[in-house]
Protein backbone atom coordinates (compact mmCIF):
# COMPACT_ATOMS: atom_id res chain seq x y z
CA UNK A 1 0.00 0.00 0.00
CA UNK A 2 1.47 3.42 -0.88
CA UNK A 3 2.23 5.96 1.81
CA UNK A 4 -0.83 7.99 3.15
CA UNK A 5 0.20 12.18 2.98
CA UNK A 6 0.85 13.08 6.52
CA UNK A 7 2.30 9.64 7.98
CA UNK A 8 5.29 9.59 9.95
CA UNK A 9 7.06 7.46 12.42
CA UNK A 10 7.73 8.51 15.98
CA UNK A 11 9.74 5.70 17.35
CA UNK A 12 8.58 2.38 16.05
CA UNK A 13 4.83 3.36 16.20
CA UNK A 14 3.23 5.77 12.95
CA UNK A 15 1.32 8.91 13.40
CA UNK A 16 -0.56 11.04 11.27
CA UNK A 17 -0.53 14.84 10.62
CA UNK A 18 -3.40 16.60 8.91
CA UNK A 19 -5.64 19.44 9.22
CA UNK A 20 -9.36 18.18 10.68
CA UNK A 21 -11.07 21.38 9.48
CA UNK A 22 -9.62 23.58 6.79
CA UNK A 23 -8.01 26.75 7.90
CA UNK A 24 -7.89 25.50 11.58
CA UNK A 25 -5.07 24.37 13.49
CA UNK A 26 -2.86 20.98 12.37
CA UNK A 27 -2.63 17.73 14.85
CA UNK A 28 -0.81 14.97 15.53
CA UNK A 29 -2.90 12.05 16.29
CA UNK A 30 -1.00 8.83 17.31
CA UNK A 31 -1.74 5.55 15.68
CA UNK A 32 -0.51 2.89 18.23
CA UNK A 33 0.75 0.57 15.46
CA UNK A 34 4.07 -0.39 13.94
CA UNK A 35 2.57 -1.36 10.52
CA UNK A 36 2.64 0.61 7.64
CA UNK A 37 -0.73 -0.85 5.78
CA UNK A 38 -2.60 -0.60 9.25
CA UNK A 39 -1.61 2.82 10.01
CA UNK A 40 -2.89 3.75 6.18
CA UNK A 41 -6.32 2.47 6.75
CA UNK A 42 -6.39 4.15 10.10
CA UNK A 43 -5.40 7.44 8.84
CA UNK A 44 -7.64 7.58 5.80
CA UNK A 45 -10.78 6.33 7.58
CA UNK A 46 -9.89 9.24 10.30
CA UNK A 47 -9.65 11.85 7.20
CA UNK A 48 -12.70 10.39 5.86
CA UNK A 49 -14.58 11.16 9.36
CA UNK A 50 -13.07 14.94 9.83
CA UNK A 51 -15.96 17.43 9.67
CA UNK A 52 -16.39 19.11 5.62
CA UNK A 53 -16.57 22.60 5.04
CA UNK A 54 -19.60 23.92 3.85
CA UNK A 55 -20.06 24.19 0.20
CA UNK A 56 -21.17 27.40 -2.32
CA UNK A 57 -23.04 27.04 -4.99
CA UNK A 58 -22.17 24.88 -7.75
CA UNK A 59 -21.06 28.37 -10.19
CA UNK A 60 -19.41 30.00 -7.41
CA UNK A 61 -17.30 26.95 -6.61
CA UNK A 62 -16.22 26.77 -10.28
CA UNK A 63 -15.42 30.14 -10.23
CA UNK A 64 -13.32 29.73 -6.77
CA UNK A 65 -12.18 27.04 -8.81
CA UNK A 66 -10.88 28.65 -11.83
CA UNK A 67 -9.84 31.27 -9.94
CA UNK A 68 -7.32 29.14 -7.60
CA UNK A 69 -6.16 27.17 -10.86
CA UNK A 70 -5.34 30.29 -12.30
CA UNK A 71 -2.76 31.93 -9.34
CA UNK A 72 -1.17 28.60 -8.94
CA UNK A 73 -0.68 28.29 -12.57
CA UNK A 74 -1.99 24.55 -12.71
CA UNK A 75 -4.60 26.31 -15.54
CA UNK A 76 -3.09 28.84 -18.14
CA UNK A 77 -5.04 31.65 -18.78
CA UNK A 78 -5.72 30.24 -22.58
CA UNK A 79 -7.87 27.26 -21.08
CA UNK A 80 -8.70 28.48 -17.80
CA UNK A 81 -12.29 30.30 -19.65
CA UNK A 82 -12.93 27.07 -21.99
CA UNK A 83 -12.64 24.79 -18.36
CA UNK A 84 -15.39 27.43 -16.69
CA UNK A 85 -17.52 27.30 -20.14
CA UNK A 86 -17.90 23.45 -19.95
CA UNK A 87 -18.67 23.09 -16.18
CA UNK A 88 -20.96 25.62 -16.18
CA UNK A 89 -22.91 24.68 -19.13
CA UNK A 90 -23.00 20.78 -17.48
CA UNK A 91 -24.86 22.99 -14.73
CA UNK A 92 -27.02 24.18 -17.26
CA UNK A 93 -27.53 21.24 -19.45
CA UNK A 94 -28.14 19.28 -16.01
CA UNK A 95 -30.12 21.73 -13.92
CA UNK A 96 -27.37 21.60 -11.01
CA UNK A 97 -27.14 24.48 -8.62
CA UNK A 98 -25.09 22.39 -5.68
CA UNK A 99 -21.99 20.57 -5.66
CA UNK A 100 -23.69 17.94 -3.81
CA UNK A 101 -26.23 17.26 -5.83
CA UNK A 102 -23.96 15.68 -8.81
CA UNK A 103 -24.04 11.57 -9.02
CA UNK A 104 -22.26 9.27 -10.72
CA UNK A 105 -26.09 8.62 -12.88
CA UNK A 106 -26.20 12.45 -13.49
CA UNK A 107 -22.57 12.38 -14.91
CA UNK A 108 -23.26 9.17 -17.08
CA UNK A 109 -27.03 11.22 -18.32
CA UNK A 110 -24.88 14.16 -19.56
CA UNK A 111 -22.76 11.83 -21.41
CA UNK A 112 -25.95 10.67 -23.34
CA UNK A 113 -26.80 14.35 -23.56
CA UNK A 114 -23.55 15.64 -25.07
CA UNK A 115 -23.95 12.57 -27.48
CA UNK A 116 -27.18 13.33 -28.98
CA UNK A 117 -27.48 15.80 -32.16
CA UNK A 118 -27.55 19.53 -32.04
CA UNK A 119 -27.18 20.33 -34.99
CA UNK A 120 -28.10 20.09 -38.59
CA UNK A 121 -25.52 17.86 -39.89
CA UNK A 122 -26.62 15.38 -37.23
CA UNK A 123 -24.00 14.81 -34.79
CA UNK A 124 -23.28 15.57 -31.43
CA UNK A 125 -20.10 15.72 -29.43
CA UNK A 126 -17.18 13.53 -30.37
CA UNK A 127 -16.09 10.56 -28.17
CA UNK A 128 -12.83 12.26 -27.37
CA UNK A 129 -14.65 15.28 -26.68
CA UNK A 130 -16.98 14.08 -24.23
CA UNK A 131 -13.69 11.62 -22.70
CA UNK A 132 -12.16 15.46 -21.83
CA UNK A 133 -15.28 17.09 -20.52
CA UNK A 134 -15.45 13.98 -18.11
CA UNK A 135 -11.66 14.48 -17.16
CA UNK A 136 -12.26 18.21 -16.46
CA UNK A 137 -15.59 17.47 -14.35
CA UNK A 138 -13.41 14.65 -11.91
CA UNK A 139 -10.84 17.58 -11.63
CA UNK A 140 -13.10 20.04 -10.34
CA UNK A 141 -14.45 17.43 -7.99
CA UNK A 142 -10.78 16.65 -7.04
CA UNK A 143 -10.49 20.13 -6.22
CA UNK A 144 -13.64 20.33 -4.48
CA UNK A 145 -12.20 17.08 -2.15
CA UNK A 146 -8.98 18.73 -1.34
CA UNK A 147 -11.00 21.56 -0.12
CA UNK A 148 -13.11 19.19 2.22
CA UNK A 149 -16.19 19.97 0.98
CA UNK A 150 -16.84 17.11 -0.34
CA UNK A 151 -15.72 13.64 0.74
CA UNK A 152 -16.68 11.61 -2.92
CA UNK A 153 -15.89 12.20 -6.79
CA UNK A 154 -19.10 11.84 -8.85
CA UNK A 155 -16.92 11.50 -11.87
CA UNK A 156 -14.62 9.34 -11.42
CA UNK A 157 -17.40 6.39 -11.02
CA UNK A 158 -17.45 6.91 -14.90
CA UNK A 159 -15.56 4.13 -16.73
CA UNK A 160 -14.30 5.41 -20.18
CA UNK A 161 -12.17 2.84 -21.47
CA UNK A 162 -8.96 3.12 -23.70
CA UNK A 163 -8.96 6.51 -25.47
CA UNK A 164 -8.61 6.08 -29.25
CA UNK A 165 -6.27 9.11 -30.18
CA UNK A 166 -6.74 10.55 -33.25
CA UNK A 167 -4.06 13.02 -34.11
CA UNK A 168 -4.61 15.77 -37.17
CA UNK A 169 -2.44 15.15 -40.10
CA UNK A 170 -3.24 18.18 -42.39
CA UNK A 171 -0.47 20.27 -43.01
CA UNK A 172 1.07 22.66 -46.25
CA UNK A 173 3.79 21.89 -48.66
CA UNK A 174 6.70 23.80 -48.89
CA UNK A 175 5.78 24.98 -52.08
CA UNK A 176 2.62 26.18 -51.16
CA UNK A 177 4.05 28.05 -47.95
CA UNK A 178 6.14 30.07 -50.56
CA UNK A 179 2.92 31.10 -52.86
CA UNK A 180 0.87 31.92 -49.57
CA UNK A 181 3.50 34.42 -48.12
CA UNK A 182 4.28 36.22 -51.62
CA UNK A 183 0.96 36.48 -52.03
CA UNK A 184 -0.22 37.56 -48.64
CA UNK A 185 -2.82 40.59 -49.08
CA UNK A 186 -0.67 42.40 -46.30
CA UNK A 187 1.75 42.14 -44.15
CA UNK A 188 0.21 41.46 -40.95
CA UNK A 189 -0.95 37.98 -42.72
CA UNK A 190 2.56 37.68 -44.06
CA UNK A 191 4.02 38.32 -40.58
CA UNK A 192 1.73 35.32 -39.12
CA UNK A 193 2.51 33.11 -42.30
CA UNK A 194 5.99 33.49 -41.23
CA UNK A 195 5.75 33.04 -37.95
CA UNK A 196 3.83 30.00 -37.91
CA UNK A 197 5.40 28.01 -41.53
CA UNK A 198 8.94 29.20 -41.13
CA UNK A 199 9.57 29.43 -37.40
CA UNK A 200 7.06 27.17 -35.90
CA UNK A 201 5.28 29.43 -33.29
CA UNK A 202 1.89 28.87 -31.55
CA UNK A 203 -1.04 30.86 -32.29
CA UNK A 204 -1.22 32.76 -29.07
CA UNK A 205 2.65 32.82 -29.67
CA UNK A 206 2.16 34.83 -32.32
CA UNK A 207 -0.48 37.31 -30.89
CA UNK A 208 1.44 37.91 -28.13
CA UNK A 209 5.06 38.23 -29.52
CA UNK A 210 6.75 41.42 -28.81
CA UNK A 211 9.50 43.77 -30.43
CA UNK A 212 12.34 42.72 -27.74
CA UNK A 213 11.84 38.25 -28.79
CA UNK A 214 13.42 39.22 -32.45
CA UNK A 215 16.84 39.96 -32.26
CA UNK A 216 18.25 40.84 -36.03
CA UNK A 217 21.70 39.35 -36.96
CA UNK A 218 24.80 41.89 -37.76
CA UNK A 219 26.86 41.30 -40.11
CA UNK A 220 27.32 37.92 -41.75
CA UNK A 221 25.69 36.72 -38.22
CA UNK A 222 22.34 35.21 -38.65
CA UNK A 223 19.31 36.56 -36.48
CA UNK A 224 16.99 34.83 -34.02
CA UNK A 225 14.13 35.04 -32.43
CA UNK A 226 13.82 34.50 -27.93
CA UNK A 227 10.64 33.33 -26.91
CA UNK A 228 9.99 34.41 -23.57
CA UNK A 229 8.05 35.19 -20.54
CA UNK A 230 6.64 38.70 -20.87
CA UNK A 231 3.81 40.72 -18.64
CA UNK A 232 1.00 39.36 -20.73
CA UNK A 233 2.45 35.57 -21.30
CA UNK A 234 4.22 32.26 -19.88
CA UNK A 235 5.61 29.69 -22.59
CA UNK A 236 3.90 26.87 -22.49
CA UNK A 237 7.09 25.26 -20.60
CA UNK A 238 7.65 27.74 -18.62
CA UNK A 239 11.11 27.78 -20.54
CA UNK A 240 12.61 30.28 -23.18
CA UNK A 241 13.28 28.70 -26.11
CA UNK A 242 15.91 29.82 -28.80
CA UNK A 243 15.06 29.72 -32.76
CA UNK A 244 16.93 30.98 -35.69
CA UNK A 245 15.62 33.48 -38.23
CA UNK A 246 14.98 32.53 -42.12
CA UNK A 247 16.57 34.84 -44.18
CA UNK A 248 13.61 35.70 -46.13
CA UNK A 249 11.61 36.32 -42.54
CA UNK A 250 14.88 38.43 -41.22
CA UNK A 251 15.12 40.29 -44.42
CA UNK A 252 11.12 41.02 -43.83
CA UNK A 253 11.26 42.00 -40.40
CA UNK A 254 13.94 44.96 -41.07
CA UNK A 255 11.78 46.95 -42.16
CA UNK A 256 8.17 45.50 -40.94
CA UNK A 257 9.66 46.07 -36.84
CA UNK A 258 11.16 49.41 -37.99
CA UNK A 259 7.41 50.55 -38.90
CA UNK A 260 5.94 49.93 -35.83
CA UNK A 261 5.08 52.90 -33.41
CA UNK A 262 8.43 53.37 -30.72
CA UNK A 263 6.22 52.33 -27.81
CA UNK A 264 4.32 49.17 -29.46
CA UNK A 265 4.16 46.04 -26.95
CA UNK A 266 3.65 43.57 -29.33
CA UNK A 267 4.62 43.16 -32.91
CA UNK A 268 1.63 42.40 -34.64
CA UNK A 269 -1.44 44.54 -34.67
CA UNK A 270 -0.18 46.16 -31.33
CA UNK A 271 -3.19 48.78 -30.70
CA UNK A 272 -5.16 45.78 -29.79
CA UNK A 273 -5.51 45.13 -25.82
CA UNK A 274 -6.30 42.30 -23.76
CA UNK A 275 -10.03 42.19 -23.23
CA UNK A 276 -12.23 39.49 -22.24
CA UNK A 277 -11.63 37.32 -25.32
CA UNK A 278 -9.00 34.65 -24.79
CA UNK A 279 -6.54 36.07 -27.10
CA UNK A 280 -5.65 39.66 -27.65
CA UNK A 281 -6.06 39.78 -31.32
CA UNK A 282 -7.95 36.76 -32.58
CA UNK A 283 -6.51 36.88 -36.60
CA UNK A 284 -9.27 33.58 -37.28
CA UNK A 285 -11.36 35.22 -39.92
CA UNK A 286 -8.65 36.79 -41.96
CA UNK A 287 -6.25 34.13 -42.11
CA UNK A 288 -9.34 31.61 -43.04
CA UNK A 289 -10.96 34.09 -45.55
CA UNK A 290 -7.28 33.70 -47.10
CA UNK A 291 -6.61 30.35 -47.00
CA UNK A 292 -9.97 29.71 -48.39
CA UNK A 293 -9.34 32.35 -51.13
CA UNK A 294 -6.37 29.80 -51.85
CA UNK A 295 -7.92 27.00 -52.26
CA UNK A 296 -5.60 26.11 -49.05
CA UNK A 297 -7.21 23.32 -46.24
CA UNK A 298 -5.14 25.03 -43.45
CA UNK A 299 -5.70 25.83 -39.54
CA UNK A 300 -3.90 28.35 -37.20
CA UNK A 301 -2.82 25.16 -35.70
CA UNK A 302 -1.89 24.03 -39.21
CA UNK A 303 1.03 26.03 -39.74
CA UNK A 304 3.06 25.08 -36.84
CA UNK A 305 2.06 21.56 -37.99
CA UNK A 306 3.56 22.18 -41.32
CA UNK A 307 6.87 23.77 -40.14
CA UNK A 308 7.95 20.65 -38.74
CA UNK A 309 6.39 18.09 -41.01
CA UNK A 310 7.97 19.98 -44.01
CA UNK A 311 11.80 20.59 -42.03
CA UNK A 312 11.56 16.50 -41.49
CA UNK A 313 10.55 15.72 -45.22
CA UNK A 314 13.56 18.20 -46.30
CA UNK A 315 16.04 16.94 -43.63
CA UNK A 316 14.93 14.14 -41.09
CA UNK A 317 18.78 14.62 -39.66
CA UNK A 318 16.96 17.67 -37.99
CA UNK A 319 14.98 15.87 -35.73
CA UNK A 320 16.96 17.01 -32.66
CA UNK A 321 16.96 20.33 -33.39
CA UNK A 322 12.99 20.81 -34.37
CA UNK A 323 12.35 19.63 -30.78
CA UNK A 324 14.61 22.45 -29.25
CA UNK A 325 12.72 25.07 -32.02
CA UNK A 326 9.35 23.81 -30.84
CA UNK A 327 9.54 23.61 -27.35
CA UNK A 328 8.40 20.09 -27.58
CA UNK A 329 9.77 16.71 -26.43
CA UNK A 330 10.46 14.54 -29.41
CA UNK A 331 7.85 11.92 -29.04
CA UNK A 332 5.07 14.68 -28.28
CA UNK A 333 6.29 16.94 -31.76
CA UNK A 334 6.23 13.62 -33.87
CA UNK A 335 2.82 12.29 -32.71
CA UNK A 336 1.19 16.12 -33.21
CA UNK A 337 3.14 17.64 -35.76
CA UNK A 338 5.20 16.04 -37.87
CA UNK A 339 3.25 14.13 -40.98
CA UNK A 340 5.27 12.75 -44.48
CA UNK A 341 4.14 12.67 -47.47
CA UNK A 342 1.79 9.65 -48.96
CA UNK A 343 3.82 9.75 -52.15
CA UNK A 344 7.52 9.81 -50.49
CA UNK A 345 10.06 7.66 -52.95
CA UNK A 346 11.91 6.84 -50.25
CA UNK A 347 9.77 3.65 -49.30
CA UNK A 348 12.18 2.47 -52.14
CA UNK A 349 15.38 2.90 -50.10
CA UNK A 350 17.13 -0.15 -49.79
CA UNK A 351 15.57 -2.13 -52.29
Amino acid sequence: MSKVKGLFRRGRKWWLRHTPVRGGKQVRVPLNTESEDVAAVMALQMMQEAPLQQAGDFAGEVVAYVKEARERETLSGTFAPTRRCMLEAFARDMSVSRVEDVTTKLVADWMVVLRRPKNQDGRGCKPETIRSYVYHLRAFYRWLMKKHKLRVNPAAGIELGKPVRTWRKDFVVTATVRKLIAEAPDDDLRFILFCGMQEGFRKLEIVEAVPAWFRLGTGPRRGCIVIGQTETFKPKDRDERTIPLTTEFEQFLRRYLAALPADARWVLRPEKRHRKHRYRYDFRKPFADYMKAQGVKCTAHDMRRSFVSNKLIENGALLPKLAKWTGDDVKTMMDHYAHLLADDDDIDAGL
